[in-house]
Parts: C-alpha cells; sequence; structure tokens
C-alpha cells in the first residue's frame, strides 16, 4: 500500500474531508425535509413492521460495532488490533454504514440510498485515505504488515484471523474518551425523532 504523494489530490482529499460532518447534516435535513414535502412517511419503530425491523436491527447492529470499537482503539498512540481491529481495519466506517443503511430502510425513502452511497463514496473515501496515509508515515512497516493481514471493510476469513499483534481489552475508560456516550444518545434520539416525524406527519397530512 503506497501512500498518495501527487499535492493536488492531497489538497482535495484534506478539503473535502474538513467538511464532511457539515455536509452529513446538510444532507440528512435535506432528505427529512423531501421527505415530508413528497409526504412518504417513515415506517413506525415502536410497532416496527418487517421493514422497520431490518433497518432496526442493522442500527443495532452498526451502533454495536462503533461502540465495540471505540472502546478498544487508542488512537495516535499504536495501531489498534484488538476488538473489531483484529477482523477489519475500519470497524468505525462499517458501523457508520450500517447506522446509516438502517435509517434509509426505516425512512424507505431513494433519496436517502443515493445520498447515503454518494457520501460515503466521497467523504469516508477521502478520509479513510487520510487516515491510512498517517498510519503509513508513522508505523511504516508495522502498518504495512497491518493491512496486508486484515481485509478493510469485510471480515473475510475471520474464523481463521491470526491472534492480534496488541492484546487490549475493551475499556469504558477508552469508550467515553472517544466520545462514545454522544454517539448512544445520538442515534436513541434519532430513533425517537424519526418515530416523532411519522406521527406529526399521521395527524397533519392524514397519512
Amino acid at each position: 500500500m503506497e501512500a498518495i504523494d501527487i499535492p493536488w489530490i492531497k489538497k482535495v482529499i484534506k478539503f473535502i474531508s474538513s467538511g464532511r460532518r457539515q455536509v452529513a447534516w446538510f444532507l440528512g435535513l435535506a432528505v427529512l425535509a423531501q421527505q415530508v414535502i413528497t409526504m412518504q412517511k417513515p415506517h413506525e419503530l415502536f410497532f416496527p413492521d418487517g421493514q422497520a425491523t431490518i433497518g432496526l436491527i442493522l442500527m443495532a447492529f452498526g451502533l454495536t460495532l462503533r461502540c465495540w470499537a471505540l472502546g478498544h482503539i487508542v488512537k495516535e498512540k499504536q495501531i489498534t488490533q484488538s476488538g473489531p481491529y483484529h477482523y477489519v481495519q475500519h470497524p468505525l466506517y462499517v458501523g457508520s454504514f450500517l447506522l446509516g443503511l438502517g435509517i434509509c430502510i426505516i425512512l424507505g425513502n431513494y433519496l436517502a440510498y443515493a445520498t447515503l452511497f454518494l457520501y460515503f463514496v466521497l467523504f469516508y473515501g477521502s478520509q479513510i485515505n487520510r487516515e491510512e496515509e498517517k498510519l503509513l508515515r508513522k508505523h511504516k512497516a508495522a502498518y504495512l504488515d497491518y493491512a496486508e493481514r486484515v481485509p478493510r471493510f469485510i471480515p473475510v476469513g475471520f474464523l481463521k484471523a491470526p491472534k492480534p499483534g496488541n492484546n487490549i481489552s475493551f475499556s469504558f475508560g477508552n469508550f467515553s474518551k472517544n466520545k462514545g456516550w454522544p454517539t448512544v444518545f445520538a442515534v436513541l434520539g434519532l430513533i425517537v425523532f424519526i418515530e416523532t416525524l411519522g406521527k406529526l406527519m399521521e395527524i397533519f397530512f392524514h397519512i
């Protein structure tokens, strides 16, 4: 794996990555606005049908994976290889994708699917490239060895995965330090918000 060493490409990647959170909020609000304007009621969550159940399961898997990763990762000090990092290099992004996919299924909105995939390709793709380049510069051969052993996103052959290079146990200290609790509360708040949006649409639009 080689670091990207073309100056203008590195500037573009840095620019895209720097504004990804603001763009995520804007796109999320745009999707919800389109949901209301087109009167597409989200699937009910407190008494879920089959589609909502699938969405909630994916969200639960995504949130669990993110929490698991946040309890293991030790930023800047070493290459984390325990917990979910033993099976994939980027469990936080995999977890975020599963969360987003679950939300799309619950909303039942084709624009949400398109927005999710476009956002991940443009923004998370550039962020992942930056992180991998940083790890390569800092850890060199150790990172190359890790990258060769562990798949980036899909845990292919995880049942036969070798023992991790470092054996860090899950730590609630790491989880809190890495802002795990705000993540949990944000997801729970989003579920309540989507359910409330659906109820309001029932009241005002009779759908």
